[in-house]
């Protein structure tokens, strides 16, 4: 799913190497009020855990989601 307009976009993972099935992320641009050259970004993702627990893939896609947007960060800081 692609909307420009409300900024953000989905996507599925069908096979990937991680310990989940199901995995649809959604990435948003948010504005910040009273900032034109700030914006907010939020990444999230949905999924079933498969051969690891809950945590244990939390926290895989948590240090995934931050380094990725660390690097979006400096990309656009550059």
């Amino acid at each position: 799913d692609f909307n420009e307009t409300e900024r953000h976009y989905s996507y599925a993972i069908l096979q990937a190497p991680f310990p989940v099935n199901g995995y649809v992320s959604t990435i948003r641009v948010h504005t910040v009020p009273g900032r034109d050259d700030v914006a907010e970004v939020q990444w999230s993702g949905r999924f079933n855990p498969k051969g690891a627990t809950e945590q244990e893939v939390v926290d895989l896609f948590t240090g995934i989601y931050a380094d990725g947007l660390d690097a979006l960060n400096q990309t656009l800081s550059a």
